[in-house]
Parts: C-alpha cells; sequence; structure tokens
C-alpha cells in the first residue's frame, strides 16, 4: 500500500468514527420525567430526579400499585394483582426505553423526554 492509501483509510475511520460518536450522544435524548398514568388518566407527572412514593388506588381507595422513585430510578414496589409481572419488568432509569405496566389494575410507568416536541396531533 503507498502512504496516500494509508493516510485516506486513516482519515475515513477517523470520520467515520466522529459521526458515530454524535449520532450516539445526540440521539440519546435523557428521558427524565416520569408519568403515571391510571384508568388512561395522569395521575403523575414530574421528574425522575425527585425521590417520591406514588400510592395508586382503586375506586373504593384501597392502595393497589406503589411506584417508587429513588435515586434517578423507577419501579413497582407493590402491586396487589395476582401474578405481580409489573413487580418484575425491573428499574426505569432516564437512558431506558422501556415501561412499567400493570394490565389487571390498568397503570402504566413511562418515560418521556424534556426535550419532546408536542404538537396538536401528539397532545
Amino acid at each position: 500500500m503507498k502512504k496516500a492509501d494509508i493516510i485516506l483509510i486513516v482519515t475515513l475511520i477517523c470520520v467515520f468514527l466522529i459521526f458515530l460518536g454524535l449520532h450516539l450522544f445526540n440521539d440519546s435524548k435523557k428521558s427524565d420525567i416520569l408519568v403515571i398514568q391510571h384508568d388512561s388518566k395522569v395521575i403523575y407527572r414530574e421528574s425522575i430526579h425527585k425521590d417520591n412514593e406514588i400510592q395508586i388506588k382503586d375506586r373504593y381507595g384501597n392502595i393497589t400499585n406503589i411506584v417508587t422513585i429513588k435515586d434517578g430510578t423507577a419501579y413497582m414496589s407493590f402491586a396487589d394483582c395476582a401474578n405481580k409481572d409489573c413487580k418484575h419488568m425491573g428499574k426505569l432509569t432516564p437512558s431506558s426505553k422501556k415501561q412499567i405496566a400493570c394490565l389487571p389494575n390498568k397503570v402504566l410507568v413511562y418515560l418521556i423526554s424534556t426535550d419532546s416536541e408536542v404538537d396538536g396531533v401528539t397532545r
């Protein structure tokens, strides 16, 4: 190989790595607003960095679920449903793309980005 070929290959690799780095850092928007829905109504919308414990109650006032928010993570710490799959869905962190759902109790916990743009259609 000639010297010019080596310079060209090294330059292309450097350009590729720069674009890859920009893509990884720009596309990973921080999702730091925690949203909890119960029966299709938003009952909690706050920063995931604010420690809290949210009790979700049924129409009779009985606690059905408890969502614990601590140290920038959120997880289902209590559920009175039969299978308790929501407790085993893990923790939500600002970089996670998943959500926690308790179908029997109609509870949904997910993260949204503070940079998200809302228009009339998506609202």
